[in-house]
């Protein structure tokens, strides 16, 4: 809606003057014309007013076929934008080819819908530009057939043909005005629509009682208004001031959404919500800024160094910064990207501590912590003895150890608040909570029963942190040099100098040469008709200059009408074959776009900001599907109507050949100028597009913690910076089209003076005859419009085949390896799950350091391995080596003895399956979301939801699996995305299963659903799990420990437990402690 919708209001304002004078000039030519010519100039005004319901009946049927292209196109960019924010994702299940076909199905209906519009638009323009002949034939036919008494003189037909020729640019003119002035309206329409509605009450919350941070009473809560059903029901909840609260409960309960209810963000349907003080809030899934670190902690507050020190160290964030070049000064990169999940969430802590408000709301900040990093945050930071002690605190929490240590707990269940009490009153009293401390505990049994292990004194566990973090020097310093290039490379390079020939052949051949040709043949051809016509007009009425008619008018008028038919004919074609050339262009390059990034490897993602990319699906697609063409047509017709004045006025008056040089070479030497500057006011201008785009979106994500911290005028004024700047380079062009339109006038009315006075001359002189003068004139003074609108046409189709060469150049990308191998893996591969590493060694690019350095390891048939280690250490690097997302430096990696360097990545790929950290899903129905291929059957799906504990809550919805989720899952908690992410691996069920701490955002009893489910359906498969919390893995075959990427112990946990100088024997013992 940004990139385009607000972009046609713009693109319509400078032409708003002309579209209500334009239709005032045809009315006043029409006088004159019935002022010279009487009652036979009706028949040409009739048709020419009969242009005026064509229009306003075309322009209803256009502007009907946009809104719904608009619907068409909006969907087609969430789905492509959705796709570029999970793009990881979608790389490691393979799932490339079934967004690709989604995207390109939606971009065929919507190129569908647009040859309708495109259609309909060059139907008005051929209209609107053959009118006037069309009014010539019958102004002349009748003028000449009323009575014998009309002599069609040269003095009359070539005062009439000026006119109808000064009609002709105005009539031409005004279709293609109407076009943007329909596209403004259906934008301005969708613009009002989405003003219009209903918009979060922002008004001050009541106060709370005395002493009470927060108190609730009767409330109910919907996220679409008072009239949808509510999420959160009858919620009577008081909190004192400087009270620690816990909010505990299933997946799916409703935590996050009392959180959002306090904050505002739902619709109060019911009740009262009274709240005292400034809020802080942290979501569960992070929300950074594309800033520095200190940027996206201070968020606005002044800089205090003791203050900032001290909540580094209450975040345990120090250690982590000291480890960067630029330490807190380094860049985070799009969403958080150059750093790992825990870092972002204790920056995102660490936020809300510097905002020192009075209530803090806390969405599960610390699942995503090492287990002993947790506790020590937990215990310095949000703690009664820690930083925020004093404060009221709200968290929401599956780790159940933490609520011991909270004044109160909140029990929530199926949207209501189930109970509230101390930790042993619940405990005593509640069955809820009661048996969510069962499954918890039970989750633990397996890790006691296997690690007994003696506590170590304080000092031990400070020597085991250092080393832990000096190992993990060297892979920061790789993120570093990621932050530093995606510093570097936020500006967008902008091309200069002219666009290349090869652009504009890649848009031929892509519009098809036959079309091309055919375009070029059709406008050539009506131009030559054009000629004949004249000079049939100028015979016809030389022959009667002394007033009496001395040929057949018959004859002379069915030449004159046959001529201007053909012209007709041919330039109807010529619209024709635009518009099929320029569908044919639409589909043909947004297909190799599309394909080339879904083809691009990870780290062309992971450099490139997501808005740069949506520009060129967005914007610069709207250009080439809806400019271009309309261009296109202009600046061909012009060109050739130009041409066939210049050639008649050479005709006609001979001697203006002498000054046709220097005018046409002034004209060239204005065009060069102009266009140069023109060109390159719109590539700065895309490139300025694409970081407002990006801010935009990262507003729009991130808008509860904005709200919640009050920040909303700062955005809004970050926003008018990236605007304003946008904003000076729109005002480069207007201000450009100002300055060539003068000059042109000078250079039109140069060439009409001169047309005159040669013409006087060479009658005098040479009797050349009054007809001949007449034409040259009378075309001359068409002159000053044509080029006005000429250079218009072609300063614009210099500037929008820009559009066409950004995304040719992100058509060429370099693309990953082959998806498919010429000789596939054998069928059935892999049988057993066996994985040898060699001497493997991989790096994100060849620039940067190894993050894995000469591992070798192998696993066994069906074995559970756990790879731990402390951020930096490879772990996640060693999951993308398995899917080959970063390429092998050295070394090999085997599967059931094959090199799976020698295979396609989807056929590698599709034969793993992955439960991923972050839980994404894409708009679609539920369905879609677990099968996107379609490979399985209902009753497959329901079986997996059932093992997923997923089959009541899907079943309940009224559309079940056909049940749209919302674009990102945003109508599914976060522990039900895991859930359906789950569900995706059961139904793929391959031989190898890689957990990338799947169970962070989940409650005890999904986390111990999902341990079930690894052991039972998955225990003939091997098992790899990236692992922060310990408790998890204890009954796990093996235990791989990574350290600054290399391999430092792999074994049984109790062979390793009874170590006492292994690293995994400490990282249990600090565990222990935090508990």
């Amino acid at each position: 809606m940004m990139a385009v919708d607000v972009e046609k209001l713009v693109a319509y304002m400078p032409f708003l003057v002309e579209t209500l004078t334009a239709p005032l000039d045809i009315f006043l030519y029409m006088l004159i014309l019935f002022i010279i010519l009487g009652l036979p100039s009706l028949g040409g005004i009739i048709i020419m007013s009969f242009c005026i319901p064509f229009n306003y009946y075309a322009s209803r049927f256009i502007k009907n076929a946009q809104q719904a292209q608009m619907l068409v196109k909006d969907e087609r960019t969430k789905v492509s934008n959705e796709v570029l924010n999970g793009m990881k994702l979608i790389k490691l299940y393979a799932w490339e080819e079934a967004f690709e076909k989604k995207i390109n199905n939606l971009r065929d209906k919507e190129v569908r819908i647009l040859r309708s519009v495109n259609l309909a638009a060059r139907i008005v323009d051929a209209v609107n530009t053959c009118a006037p002949y069309v009014a010539t034939v019958a102004t002349f036919a009748l003028f000449v057939l009323v009575t014998t008494e009309n002599v069609l003189t040269p003095q009359i037909a070539f005062v009439a043909l000026t006119i109808f020729n000064q009609i002709k640019y105005p009539m031409r003119y005004f279709s293609t005005l109407l076009n943007y002035l329909v596209q403004a309206l259906v934008s301005k329409r969708r613009l009002e629509a989405f003003l219009a509605e209903e918009e979060l009450d922002q008004a001050e919350a009541l106060p709370a009682p005395e002493g009470m941070a927060l108190a609730i009473k009767n409330a109910s809560f919907t996220w679409s208004g008072p009239n949808s059903p509510s999420v959160l029901r009858d919620i009577s909840l008081t909190i004192k001031k400087g009270e620690f609260v816990a909010v505990v409960g299933s997946v799916g309960a409703g935590k996050s959404s009392l959180l959002n209810a306090i904050l505002g963000e739902m619709t109060t349907a019911e009740g009262l919500v009274c709240r005292t003080g400034s809020t802080a809030f942290c979501p569960q899934e992070p929300w950074l800024q594309n800033a520095t670190i200190r940027e996206n902690i201070l968020f606005g507050r002044p800089y205090d160094r003791q203050l900032f020190r001290r909540i580094l160290e209450a975040t345990e964030l120090a250690s982590d910064l000291r480890l960067f070049d630029k330490v807190d000064q380094t860049m985070v990169g799009e969403n958080g990207l150059m750093l790992s999940g825990g870092q972002k969430a204790r920056i995102a802590l660490a936020r809300a501590l510097y905002q020192d408000c009075d209530i803090y709301l806390l969405d599960d900040s610390l699942s995503a912590l090492d287990a002993h990093v947790g506790a020590t945050v937990f215990q310095k930071a949000l703690g009664n003895q820690g930083y925020l002690g004093g404060k009221t605190r709200i968290l929401v929490t599956h780790g159940l150890h933490f609520t011991k240590n909270c004044d109160r707990i909140v029990v929530m269940l199926n949207g209501e608040i189930h109970a509230v009490g101390t930790y042993e009153e619940l405990k005593a009293g509640n069955e809820v909570f009661a048996k969510m401390l069962i499954d918890d505990e039970s989750a633990k049994a397996r890790k006691r029963a296997e690690s007994q292990v003696e506590d170590e004194d304080e000092a031990d566990l400070e020597a085991a942190k250092q080393r832990h973090l000096s190992v993990a020097k060297q892979a920061m310093s790789m993120a570093e040099s990621i932050a530093q290039e995606g510093e570097n490379g936020q500006a967008e390079v902008v091309g200069s100098g002219k666009v290349s020939a090869a652009i504009y052949m890649a848009y031929i051949r892509a519009a098809t040469i036959k079309w091309a040709l055919f375009l070029l043949g059709a406008y050539l051809l009506s131009c030559i008709f054009g000629i004949f016509r004249a000079l049939w007009l100028s015979s016809w009425t030389n022959d009667n200059k002394d007033g009496v008619a001395t040929g057949d008018t018959y004859t002379e008028l069915a030449g004159f009408s046959a001529l201007a038919i053909l012209e007709i004919i041919f330039l109807i074609a010529a619209q024709f074959a635009l518009v099929f050339g320029c569908q044919s262009a639409s589909l043909k390059l947004h297909s190799p776009l599309l394909a080339s990034i879904l083809r691009s490897p990870m780290s062309f993602f992971d450099q490139t900001p997501v808005g740069r990319i949506v520009n060129r699906l967005s914007r610069d697609l709207e250009v080439i599907d809806s400019l271009l063409p309309t261009n296109i047509g202009s600046a061909t017709n012009c060109a050739m109507q130009v041409f066939l004045v210049l050639i008649m006025v050479c005709i006609s008056t001979p001697l203006f050949l002498v000054a046709i040089v220097p005018l046409a070479a002034i004209y060239v030497l204005i065009l060069k100028y102009f266009i140069g500057c023109a060109r390159q006011f719109k590539r700065i201008e895309s490139a300025q597009r694409s970081p407002l785009i990006s801010m935009f979106g990262e507003s729009v994500k991130g808008a509860s913690s904005i709200r919640a911290y009050n920040k909303v005028d700062t955005s809004c004024k970050t926003f008018a910076t990236f605007a304003d700047s946008f904003a000076r380079c729109k005002f480069c062009t207007f201000t450009g089209n100002r300055w060539i339109g003068l000059r042109l006038e000078l250079l039109g009315n140069s060439v009409s003076f001169l047309a005159a006075i040669l013409g006087i001359v060479s009658t005098r002189m040479w009797g050349l005859s009054a007809a001949m003068v007449g034409m040259s004139i009378s075309y001359a003074l068409t002159i000053t419009d044509m080029l006005y609108f000429g250079v218009r046409c072609m300063t614009e189709l210099e500037t929008y085949i820009v559009s066409v060469e950004r995304v040719q150049e992100y058509s060429d990308l370099p693309a990953e390896r082959e998806w498919r191998s010429p000789i596939p893996p054998p069928k059935g591969w892999p049988q057993h799950g066996k994985i040898e590493l060699r001497q493997y060694s991989t790096r994100y690019r060849e620039e940067l350091p190894l993050v894995i350095k000469e591992l070798s390891a192998k696993t066994r048939h069906s074995e559970k391995v756990a790879v731990i280690g402390r951020t930096g250490s490879g772990k996640s690097s060693l999951t993308l080596a398995l899917y080959r997302i970063i390429e092998a430096d050295t070394g090999k990696i085997f599967i059931d003895g094959i090199d799976i360097s020698t295979i396609g990545l989807h056929d590698l790929r599709e034969k793993l399956t992955i439960i991923p950290q972050e839980p994404i899903l894409f708009s679609g129905s539920v369905r879609f979301n677990l099968d996107p291929f379609s490979r399985h059957q209902d009753d497959e799906i329901w079986n997996v939801l059932e093992s997923c504990q997923l089959k009541p809550y899907i079943a309940a919805l009224p559309e079940q699996l056909s049940h749209p989720i919302a674009e990102g899952g945003q109508n599914m908690s976060v522990g039900q995305r895991q859930l359906i992410c789950l569900g995706r691996a059961l139904l793929q069920k391959g031989k190898i299963l890689v957990l990338d701490e799947a169970t962070a955002a989940c409650d005890a009893q999904t986390d111990a659903c999902v341990q079930r489910i690894i052991r039972t359906d998955f225990s003939d498969s091997t098992v790899i799990a990236i692992a922060h919390r310990l408790n998890t893995i204890a009954d796990y075959d093996r235990i791989m420990v990574l350290d600054a990427g290399r391999l430092r112990e792999f074994d049984a946990p109790g062979f390793l437990l009874r170590d006492p100088e292994s690293i995994y024997t400490q990282m249990v013992a600090k565990t222990r402690k935090g508990h």
